[in-house]
């Protein structure tokens, strides 16, 4: 059995949780700090990486999907309103997750989305360096607005 504690990486030690003492006596299997709210949020996981460090627990960050919206209510379950939400696009997934392996991290938790268009880019890290390589300066220019010929 693996055993996998997922926990806001600001405020995990206020409400008690000794994730690094679990970690250390080989309690948890896979940590996955995140943060509790929209997605979009950086934050740095070089502290959690330490902590695993030269231990079998694996680091894993939970990312959020949703940037803007809300869960559903009564009215939009019965069909009464639309739910309008905005979600991480793959390409900001995909620079977030380099970004995350640099710093240590063995692999992400993907939160309020099926991950079903994501799971195989993200999880291929030679894909991801070859986007970065070759395909991210692309992305960034056109993201820019240089594309008229500037």
């Amino acid at each position: 059995m693996t055993l996998t504690v997922a926990f806001d990486y600001s405020g995990y030690q206020g409400q008690a949780l000794d994730v690094q003492g679990w970690v250390k006596e080989g309690l948890v299997d896979q940590i996955i700090p995140g943060v509790h709210g929209y997605g979009g949020s950086r934050f740095s996981v070089t502290k959690f990486a330490q902590m695993v460090k030269g231990t079998d627990c694996q680091l894993f960050v939970r990312l959020e999907h949703t940037i803007k919206g809300h869960d559903p209510t009564p009215e939009s379950e019965r069909g009464e309103e639309k739910i309008h939400r905005e979600h991480v696009t793959l390409n900001s997934y995909r620079r977030r997750v380099l970004e995350l392996y640099g710093e240590g991290a063995e692999g992400i938790y993907l939160f309020n989305n099926s991950g079903l268009g994501f799971i195989d880019v993200l999880s291929d890290k030679n894909g991801l360096r070859l986007w970065d390589e070759f395909e991210q300066p692309l992305v960034s220019w056109f993201e820019s607005g240089k594309v008229s010929g500037e």
